[in-house]
């Protein structure tokens, strides 16, 4: 029998054989069946019956081991399992060995001892240490599980609590977790996984329909039998759309975070129903497509603040970068259509996902387009407000800030020009004066020579281009006798200008209009002016016969015009100072606009604005073929 067990509390080191003492944890004879076993396994006035194990022990009710011969063989139940394969017994049903443990529960492959057949039996964990909560989720599975009856459901035929422990039967299905197929490429391997996926959407309609809602699917809930056939496990945390089975309070998140919709996320309990299914079901096809859940990272906390504020990354993206899938637009639309944060814009019920997924497959044309742009600012905007808001008011700031920054600019390199030009024609104009100061002191002292002399050694002074003085004429006033003191009136009359310019004002380009304006105005006249692609400062300077010069200059009358100092010189300083002005502000203006435009080009990537064009219709390229893991994984999304 359990060589080492009790059979009635489990109590290992208590030999299985007659006359050993009682259990030292419960009291009962080595081998006892527990009450719920003794009506079928009892002594009756026809017989002893007992239980045949595949290693030939013969156990009676009372738990004692019989001989051979001690009882009659159509007395004993046969079991395809030896003695030494018995963990444990629970009820009615011998405990062989263990499936999978979750956060609520232990699964172990069983025998019903009842009905003669292999069975899974789920133990809840904490045993009679378990919490009333826990113990009312538990209970709840069992009862909501089974009420329904589809053959893509884990059916469950039996449930109680035995010393404690709380259990349900369920059926027995060799299988892997639908993880197994997270990770896989190729299209055979993919088409394979939507079809699973399509069973899968349609048996969690029939349990809507029935007014109950998983709010737990996830690949590792989803059993593949070697058909290729799905079965949705684990109704731990399920709810009735008809009544509130108080296993939830508000605020206080149930579920798996990387497939969680945002409103079981956020906690509002009144918020969840069957579209919350459709969700997860287009979370877990995410995971199919791209090979990585929506919202990846190890701490369920930050993956549901993600879940509830942020936009998962397109699936394409992700396939390409994880897999190298090329993934079909279509595919992508309808898990994006699944995955809405706002319930009403989801899939309307679990079968119209199945019947996109379905009319992809067929080559049919889907019942949803993909979002226009407008559409996918619009969500990015409300999944996102507090960032966005703060990203507005730094785009805005930058934008204001580059914009008085560039009217600074301006405005100070125009003032800054201005401020060159005028300081070279303030320049031109104070040499124009100081030159007649000096030639008027050089002609009262009678040194006609030593103003020669000047104005010839300051023409070669580096930027000046020219240098003359003219008679009203255009004549220079140093070409025929020079003027002395008392003498040469009539030489130093003051002719009309000629109607033909002098020779000397054609070289200097000063028009007959020019020279006129400035014999009759007597005034200083500075033009800014090209000459032969050279920008220049022309200074005409009249030299007036005043008081102090008529006693050389008796035949001039006073205040008429003795000479014009003509003065030239190259702006080109002035302009490179200005251009070597301009190109800094276009530099540094420019790079402002740089990075100006790769802030915007960083906030519209985190945001998701994309601006290539999509290609819709087109079938994922095959791709070579990658065994998945055939593991059995904890409540982590396979990685």
């Amino acid at each position: 029998m359990l060589e080492g067990f009790c059979t009635n509390c489990g109590a290992r080191k208590v030999a299985n054989h007659a006359g050993e003492p009682a259990c030292p944890q419960c009291g009962s004879r080595p081998g006892g069946y527990p009450e719920a076993l003794r009506p079928w396994l009892g002594v009756t006035p026809a017989g002893l019956y007992g239980i045949r194990y595949a290693d030939g022990v013969v156990v009676a009710a009372g738990g004692r081991v019989l001989e051979e011969g001690e009882a009659a063989p159509e007395r004993l139940v046969q079991v395809p399992h030896r003695s030494t394969d018995v963990r444990m017994r629970i009820g009615a049903y011998d405990i062989l060995d263990q499936l999978g443990r979750g956060a609520m529960g232990v699964v172990y492959r069983a025998y019903s001892l009842r009905l003669r057949r292999t069975c899974a039996v789920k133990v809840l964990t904490g045993g009679e240490h378990s919490s009333d909560l826990e113990i009312l989720r538990f209970q709840n599975e069992a009862m909501l599980a089974g009420r329904l009856d589809h053959p893509n459901i884990v059916r469950i035929f039996d449930a109680g609590e035995d010393r404690g422990l709380y259990f349900f039967v369920m059926e027995y299905i060799e299988s892997r977790p639908f993880s197994a197929w997270m990770g896989r490429t190729g299209d055979e391997s993919l088409r394979e996984g939507l079809r699973i996926l399509v069973q899968v959407a349609r048996a969690l309609d029939h349990a809507h329909r029935q007014g109950i809602v998983h709010r737990d699917v996830k690949p590792d809930n989803i059993l593949v039998d070697p058909d290729g056939v799905p079965h949705v496990s684990d109704f731990g945390i399920a709810k009735t759309l008809d009544q509130d089975t108080g296993m939830t309070y508000a605020g206080r998140p149930v579920g798996t975070p990387w497939y969680m919709p945002p409103e079981q996320a956020n906690g509002e309990l009144n918020s969840i129903g069957p579209l919350s299914d459709v969700y997860s079901l287009g979370a877990t096809m995410y995971h199919l497509l791209a090979g990585a859940p929506p919202f990846a990272g190890d701490q369920p906390l930050i993956v549901m603040m993600d879940v509830i504020r942020k936009e998962p990354e397109r699936p394409s993206e992700a396939a390409r970068r994880t897999l190298g899938r090329i993934l079909s637009p279509d595919l992508e639309t309808i898990c994006l259509k699944a995955m809405e944060k706002d319930a009403a814009r989801r899939y309307p019920s679990a079968a119209t996902f199945a019947d996109d997924i379905d009319a992809w497959l067929a080559g049919h044309p889907v019942s949803v387009r993909p979002p226009t742009p407008v559409e996918r600012v619009r969500k990015r905007i409300e999944g996102s407000r507090p960032v966005l808001a703060a990203a507005a008011v730094l785009v805005s700031s930058v934008v204001l800030l580059t914009i008085a920054f560039g009217a600074v600019v301006l405005f100070n390199l125009d003032r800054t020009n201005a401020s060159l030009r005028e300081f070279g024609r303030r320049a031109g104009e104070y040499q124009a004066e100081t030159l007649d100061r000096a030639l008027r002191a050089a002609m009262l002292e009678e040194r006609p020579q030593v103003a020669r002399t000047l104005v010839n050694r300051i023409r070669h002074v580096p930027g000046l281009t020219s240098l003359e003085v003219l008679r009203p004429d255009g004549s220079p006033a140093w070409e025929g006798p020079s003027p002395t003191l008392g003498a040469g009136a009539a030489a130093d009359a003051n002719p009309p200008p000629a109607v033909v310019p002098h020779p000397v004002l054609q070289r200097l380009k000063i028009s007959p209009e020019t020279w006129a304006s400035v014999l009759a105005g007597k005034r200083v006249v500075v033009r800014d002016e090209e000459l032969d692609s050279e920008h220049v400062l022309t200074v005409m300077r009249p030299l007036v016969n005043e008081t102090v010069c008529r006693a050389c200059h008796q035949g001039v009358p006073e205040d008429d015009i003795l000479a014009v100092l003509v003065s030239r010189q190259s702006l080109a300083d002035v302009e490179m100072r200005i251009r070597n002005n301009q190109k800094i502000t276009a530099i540094v203006g420019g790079s402002t606009a740089v990075i100006l435009a790769v802030m915007l080009y960083v906030l519209s990537r985190m945001f998701g604005i994309g601006v290539r064009p999509r290609v819709f219709g087109r079938r994922a390229g095959a791709q070579a073929g990658v065994p998945g893991s055939d593991t059995l994984v904890e409540d982590r999304p396979a990685r």
